[in-house]
């Protein structure tokens, strides 16, 4: 999914029009259309005004090429790791398997203490495996219903990552909607 579609998806999901997406973001509704069809890519200034006003970090509009080109660096994913435990709190191991000589060829295990995001690590991963295990036993002898099949598992675990990525919690008052501050999300 491309920055424009992620977007356009986003903004669906909180039920705006173009317009009011262009005047919460400050930036011209055609930009908006442009930006939603293909056209035109958002520069880095309006990528963060559009994120703030559809209230998703940055990294959930970026293409999903340019995050599994690699070009996420050692240090963006340590700098992310460091603020998962600042937030949420986890605990590393070195673990301990047969047969390896040295502390640098251990994997290294992440123990997440939170309960509800380890509960949504867990099913994430459980999706992910699944397709994962789909698309190792997929060869060129596969039927186009297990083409089928492994193309909607990839779909699901695009949409659930996307959907987890963009989701913030809110409840009913009698005010209207109220979503808890970024400190308490």
């Amino acid at each position: 999914m491309n920055t424009g579609e992620k977007i356009k998806k986003i903004r669906t999901m909180r039920h705006w029009s173009q317009k009011e997406l262009a005047e919460v973001a400050s930036v011209s509704e055609i930009s908006i259309r442009k930006y939603e069809s293909g056209e035109r890519t958002p520069k880095k200034q309006q990528l963060l005004m559009i994120s703030e006003a559809l209230d998703v970090p940055v990294k959930v509009l970026l293409d999903d090429e340019f995050l599994v080109s690699g070009k996420l660096s050692i240090r963006d994913a340590l700098a992310e790791l460091i603020a998962i435990d600042k937030s949420f709190g986890i605990t590393v191991h070195s673990s301990s398997t047969e047969g390896e000589e040295s502390d640098e060829e251990k994997p290294i295990l992440i123990e997440i203490k939170n309960k509800e995001l380890s509960e949504c690590l867990r099913d994430w991963a459980k999706k992910r495996d699944d397709y994962l295990e789909s698309l190792f036993a997929f060869n060129k002898n596969s039927s186009s219903d297990e083409l089928f099949e492994l193309d909607f598992k990839r779909e699901l675990l695009e949409d659930y990552e996307f959907n987890m990525l963009s989701w913030r919690p809110y409840s009913l008052t009698e005010d209207g909607i109220e979503f808890p501050s970024d400190d308490a999300v």
